[in-house]
Formats: structure tokens, sequence, C-alpha cells
């Protein structure tokens, strides 16, 4: 419908939630929450449930039967009753998702309900029943046995009973028993109940499951311009989602480079959900010609292949903040995510009002992509064009610091001390001008680990940075990664193995130098073993990167393994190694006394020269 005629078919929904939404009242019951295309309310009892359904669908076959359009949107209903968990103001568990089985099996404008909804009824509804049998459902081990309600011939749906006011109290206990409605028209609804407790002061909420934070994984919008150089506006809209979603506490956000890494592959939802054991996929595609734009985008719950919701824009190209913003409220409200006040300003922030600014910007950012001297220099040059056009632009300052970094740490400069120096400016310049933005202190924490004058002192300002980027966007998976390596180098082994672990739960398609991280922190912790494990799988992902075979021979030695150390060794130097160790401890970030000594211990038993 929206496809056919955007306004009118959100118009045509709307009104559907608005009239279902007064029947639930009607019938003693009450909404809990929208989530984009699905509305979730409770019940005393099972009948009101059945009955509020029932009403609602005789009266909507009524209202779109005198309806001239062909915005008809027809309603399928489900119930179930189950075990739920109720968590940040968000209720899901397996009743939740048994209500949604559930209406996939019901017939436009009908309504299904499981056996145990069924025994609940009194033989005084005025209803007909038919058992469809055992249905076998996504996600249950079980059969379910499943009925398809309707109203007898001649009969109505009974009136609403005396509301009276009722005390529930699984809003402070988390996890009850609900009855569940779901509703659906490529749009679905829940309606639940808590059944009450006799004794709710005896249940220990600590004692309740942990529900999840949703995993989303933003797939790149598809350019559907027909000049192919247009690919970089498709991937700036991506890039931009994926940062916005990264900064909501309650979400967890799958990186960038994992995501990107599905551009050319088939858009098998459920497939690349199991992959990256992700509960929502968001997915669209960007048209841009001259000063139009037009964005298609929808967000897909894994685990059913329902759209939760969709959109589509077609404006000009100057109202591509506020296409961004509404894109990004609207997956929020359809997750069912509650923002924080701090959250809320992060989110309102915009780094340039400069739609020719943000243009020059995204095309430097794809730029970046090539990971090559000419892409980096033709990104610098884009960044230096935006904050021409915007001298307040945080962001192009910093991705410009992040250029200048990567060619000191390639080997691509000229002169390492003046570009670092460069670096340095320019990250002090975006976080002086946006204190809230995360990649600034990341490019920051990483300028400072390298830079060799100071000692640990610029270690500690590294990992200071690296923190502030964490809070202000707790799922930059790559920051978590890094710190890990640099907490190991200030003696904080505990707090370097969380943040290796919480790297690579964020980051599932994690590359070569998390398992690195991972393995100093196993070698520093003297499990040796475990170390080399990971530094051989990461050596396979990366034969060539020198830092990782050294480490590795290092903990060959340490294990006693001195015939693997000694032919580590051996390709090392077939790579081009000549260190010694007095060299690679002045460039280590590994700064704290025993473990430096632990590190040139190992580096020494393999074989590796003192000076």
């Amino acid at each position: 419908m929206v496809q056919v005629d955007e306004h009118l078919a959100h118009e045509g929904i709307q009104n559907t939630f608005q009239r279902f939404s007064e029947t639930i009242k009607e019938y003693s019951g009450h909404v809990l929450e929208l989530r984009g295309d699905a509305l979730l309310a409770e019940f005393e009892r099972p009948s009101d449930a059945v009955s509020a359904s029932l009403a609602f669908q005789s009266n909507q076959s009524e209202f779109l039967s005198s309806l001239d359009d062909q915005f008809k949107p027809e309603v399928r209903v489900g119930i179930a009753m189950g075990e739920v968990v109720v968590a940040n103001n968000t209720i899901t568990g397996p009743g939740v998702v048994m209500a949604q089985r559930v209406e996939q099996l019901a017939d436009p404008g009908g309504l299904c309900i499981t056996a145990a909804v069924r025994e609940s009824l009194t033989g005084r509804t005025p209803i007909e029943i038919e058992d469809l049998g055992e249905q076998v459902l996504k996600g249950f081990d079980e059969p379910a046995r499943i009925f398809k309600v309707g109203l007898h011939a001649d009969e109505t749906v009974p009136l609403p009973r005396p509301k009276r006011k009722v005390e529930l109290p699984w809003r402070n206990l988390g996890v009850l028993a609900f009855l569940v409605l779901a509703i659906a028209a490529g749009f679905m609804y829940l309606v639940n109940k808590s059944e009450r407790l006799e004794k709710p002061a005896s249940i220990n909420p600590e004692s309740a499951p942990v529900i999840e934070k949703p995993k989303i994984a933003v797939l790149p919008f598809l350019n559907m311009s027909e000049d192919r150089d247009q690919e970089y506006f498709s991937d700036g809209m991506t890039e931009d989602l994926i940062t916005d979603l990264s900064k909501i506490s309650g979400l967890t956000v799958i990186s960038r480079s994992v995501t990107f890494a599905y551009r050319e592959k088939s858009r098998d939802i459920q497939s690349i959900a199991r992959e990256l054991k992700a509960s929502h996929i968001i997915e669209g595609s960007v048209r841009k010609s001259g000063e139009r734009v037009r964005i298609n985008t929808q967000l897909t719950d894994a685990s059913t292949g329902t759209h939760l919701w969709a959109d589509r824009y077609d404006r000009d190209l100057e109202d591509i903040f506020a296409i961004q913003d509404d894109v990004l409220g609207k997956i929020v409200s359809a997750l069912a995510v509650e923002l924080t006040d701090t959250e809320e300003r992060h989110l309102s922030r915009k780094g340039t009002d400069s739609t020719e600014a943000y243009d020059l910007f995204i095309h430097g950012r794809h730029q970046e992509q090539s990971f090559s001297l000419e892409g980096n220099m033709e990104a610098i040059s884009y960044y230096r064009q935006a904050i021409a056009i915007d001298p307040d632009y945080a962001q192009a300052y910093a991705r410009m610091a992040n250029m200048f970094d990567i060619n000191v740490r390639i080997g691509w400069s000229n002169d390492p001390q003046q570009d670092t120096n460069k670096a340095i400016e320019l990250a002090k310049k975006s976080i002086a001008l946006d204190a809230k933005n995360p990649f600034a202190y990341w490019t920051q924490g990483r300028i400072f680990s390298r830079v060799r004058s100071g000692g640990i002192k610029n270690q500690f300002k590294a990992v200071e940075a690296l923190e502030r980027a964490i809070e202000l966007d707790p799922n930059y998976a790559d920051a978590y990664g890094y710190i890990s390596y640099l907490y190991v180098g200030i003696g904080k082994i505990e707090e370097a193995l969380s943040a290796i672990e919480t790297a690579i739960n964020l980051n599932p398609q994690y590359p070569f130098w998390y398992i690195q991280n991972r393995a100093v922190v196993r070698y520093m912790q003297e499990d040796y073993e475990a170390a080399i494990t990971d530094l051989e799988r990461a050596s396979e992902r990366s034969p060539t990167v020198l830092f990782v075979r050294w480490w590795l021979a290092a903990a060959y030695a340490q294990a006693g393994r001195q015939d693997d150390a000694d032919w580590q060794l051996e390709e090392m130097m077939e790579l081009g190694f000549h260190s010694t160790v007095k060299e690679l401890l002045e460039t280590s970030v590994i700064h704290h006394p025993p473990y430096v000594e632990r590190f040139a211990a190992g580096l020494r038993k393999a074989g590796i020269p003192e000076s």
C-alpha cells in the first residue's frame, strides 16, 4: 500500500491503530507499547482479549466495506499465553513470539488462538471454534494446537464488562506469564495479560532472565542511481545511520566493517541475521539525481521476516538531514527503545547545516575505503573543502586527523613527525568544536598511543580518550578492541580481557587484530597455549603482519616450544624482520614493568637479539 501512495497508506494504518486502541480500552485492556507496526496491550482475562479482537474485526469489516479506495488494511489476530521478559521498558520472550507465530496462521480479518487460551474461555461466549490441529511453529520445539475463532451466525460480541482498577505487580517484578494478542496485516499488534501473583515479594527480580538488547545490522544501502559514482552517497547514508544508532545504549549495533561485506552478497535477510547473530536487519536504497533524492528503507524482525517499519522519501537534497532524523526516529520507535536525555541531545546534534559541506564530507569518507596513499590524499582534499565551507565542521577535522595518522602508521608520510603533529592538532580542534564526537576521541587515542615522547603518560592519555569514545558510543567495537591492548600496557589486565570480549561480541566478523589483542592478554596471564592458539589464527588470516609473528615467537618460547619459536623467527626474517628486543620494547605500548619483563623474556628466549 505504501508503494502505491505513501500518505494515504500511513493515514489508513494510523486510523486502524487508533480504532483498535479504543476497542482495547473498552474491553478493560490498555495499550502498553507501540512498536512501529506493533501495538502491545494488556487484559485481565483471555475472554476480554478474544472479545476485543472479535469486536474490532467485526467493526473493521463494516468500516472497510464502506471505503471506495484500495487502502483497506485487513487485520490478522493471534492470541497466546506464555511467559515473557520485561526489561528496559520492553516486553519480549516466548509469549510474544508465540503470539506472532499464531497470528501468521490466521486469515485476513480472522483470529487464531492457542489451546491454553481456548481452555480459558467459558461456554457462554457466542463463538465458533475450528480445530486446526497441531501446528509446527518456528522457534518452538513442540507443536502447538491452534484454533480458529469466529462469531456464530447472527451473534454479536458481548458488551464490555464494567471496568475496575487493577494493581499489576509485574511492572516491578520483571517476569510473569502473559496473554499476548498479536495482529498483523503487513503490520502487527500485540496485546498481553499478566497473571496475578499472590506473593510478589517472594520473587527475586535478580533471578529473572536477562533480555539482551536488540542487535542491529544495517546493510549497505543500494545505489539505485544510474551513475555508479553516486555510491558514495548511499554509503554515506548507511554509515551515518550506523553511527547514530551506535550512540544508543539500548541497542547493540554491528560495525560497518562487518555489514559492508554483504554489499555484493545475496540479500537473504534471515541467513545474514543468523551469520551476524542479529535480531533485526535494516536495509534500504538511495537514488540521487541532481538536487533530488529518493530513499527507501525498512526494518525487519530477523526471527520472523516481518517488516516492523518501512518508508519512502522523495524530496529535495536540502532535506537530507530531516530525512535522516525521521528514519532514525521511526526505527527507535519501532524497536521500542527508550532514549536517555543525553542520547536525545547527542542524536539531535548535526555536524553541519550545509548540504554542500556534507556532500564533500561523505565524498572524503568514501575515498578512505581505498586504503591507499592516493585515496587518503583525495579524502584530505575533500575534508579541506568541506571545512572551507563550514569551518566548524568537527567531523571533517576528525576524519582528516585520522588520514594523517594512517599515513604515518603505514609509512606513507614523507615527514612522520610533522604529520603526527598535524593529526594531534586536528583531533584537538575537532574535540574543541564538538566534545561529543566519539570518532575524534578514537583518533586522538590512537595517535597518543604511538607518541613515544612522554612514555606512559601518553598511554594514559590514549586510554582516557578511548574510554571517552566508548562512553559516547557504547557500540564502538574497534574502540573496545584497541583499548584492550592499551589496558595491558598499563597493567589493567582484567579490564583488558573485558574490553576485548566486548569487542568480539559487538563485531562477530572481527578482524585479525582482535584475536591478536586477546592473545596478548592471555600471554600476560601466562596462559601461553591459549595465546598461541589465538596468535596462530591471527597469523593465518594475516600471514605477512610481523607484529603477530613476534608475539607468536615469544609465546612459543615461553611455552617451551623452542623448535616452533626458531621456525617462527626464520619466517619473520624472510619477511624482512631485523629488529632487536630493545627496539621492540621502545616501540611497544607495554609499559607496566612486570609485563615489559614478561614480553622481553619471551623475545629473548625466541632468539631475538638484545640490541
